[in-house]
């Protein structure tokens, strides 16, 4: 029975073909209309979204990484479709909970007026999908448009114009938004290098040792905090079939080939006390045909290299005061 309201997923891709059919099969199940802003695709991830009779295909033709110009593009063509209309902003490695899917879930969200959103925690799959952690708690699930207009950050920005004085619903206990990004590690890695190297360039005053800190968080996490995968949330979209226990990383990660661009412009030693080193950029320059891949190598000073040793060893710890004061050690000898 058609609803009286559309529930529209947004979500922004560049090569998500590793992930992007099972994607697209799980939210077909419970969005009425997947908009998906490709941003120059290259591994077919513009085909598989037109298979979909559901995806509407905007084109994001922009070079530059910005969340703002994506989360504005989405929200604006999802607001071609009358109201009421309920958004779920997700990328295409996140996956809703079985028990905030259902109709009657998005109809009592609805029930609760314009601006009602519904808050989740965000649950980080790891490899083996037996066990994950809660990265934050306040994950926005979905939200009833209310034609707030957005004013999004460049990066890690909120998706959608909820307010805190918007009415929060709560759903049933253990719901959450699945990331899978860890699942596949290699793939997490390349882009976190990329993040680092994107930091640098775009907020030069940040300091290497804030910037290793925010982007090698999942080292940080205790046994104790990891938590069971619970069995009915893979059950539930593999009995509808989605496989997502089959999802495979393909090797392609176009943030690797970004940053041998930027390296190449910049030149090695600008990234030096960034921690992207145990990636041999040398070697894939030459595999691609760069001119003087020997500018490729690391660039790292002994005492650098020292710096990541610290870094790496203590994240677990980072909280401690011998820590936080070795690390502002680091930064003024780094002035930063």
């Amino acid at each position: 029975m058609e609803t009286p309201y559309k529930v529209i997923c947004l979500t922004p891709v560049r090569n998500e073909a590793w992930i992007l059919p099972t994607f697209l099969t799980a939210a077909s199940l419970w969005a009425d209309v997947i908009i998906v802003a490709d941003q120059g695709s290259t591994d077919g991830s513009v085909e598989i979204s037109k298979s979909f009779e559901k995806v509407i295909l905007i084109h994001n033709t922009s070079g530059d990484y910005s969340e703002a110009g994506r989360q504005l593009m989405l929200i604006s063509a999802a607001r071609n479709y009358p109201s009421p209309r309920i958004l779920v902003a997700l990328d295409a490695d996140e996956f809703l909970s079985p028990s905030i899917v259902s109709p009657s879930w998005f109809g009592r969200l609805l029930a609760n007026g314009p601006g009602a959103y519904a808050r989740v925690p965000f649950f980080n799959v790891k490899p083996g999908l037996n066990h994950g952690w809660v990265g934050h708690t306040n994950f926005i699930a979905a939200w009833v448009d209310n034609n707030r207009p957005h004013f999004p950050d460049l990066i890690h920005s909120q998706r959608l114009p909820v307010s805190h004085d918007d009415p929060i619903v709560v759903p049933q206990s253990g719901a959450v938004v699945m990331h899978w990004q860890f699942v596949a590690p290699a793939r997490m890695r390349s882009k976190h290098r990329w993040y680092m190297v994107w930091e640098r360039l775009n907020r030069p005053e940040r300091s290497a040792v804030h910037i290793y800190r925010q982007y090698h968080h999942m080292y940080a996490i205790k046994r104790s905090e990891l938590k069971s995968v619970p069995v009915g949330w893979l059950k539930w979209y593999e009995e509808r079939g989605v496989k997502l226990a089959e999802i495979m990383d393909d090797g392609r990660h176009w943030w690797d080939s970004d940053v041998l661009s930027q390296i190449a412009k910049h030149g090695a030693g600008h990234f030096s006390r960034e921690a992207i080193w145990s990636h041999d950029w040398q070697r894939s320059a030459g595999l691609v045909g760069l001119k003087s891949p020997e500018g490729f190598a690391d660039s790292r000073t002994v005492g650098e290299k020292l710096a990541h040793i610290w870094l790496r060893s203590t994240q677990r710890w980072q909280s401690w005061f011998l820590v936080r004061a070795g690390d502002r050690i680091l930064r003024s000898i780094w002035n930063h």
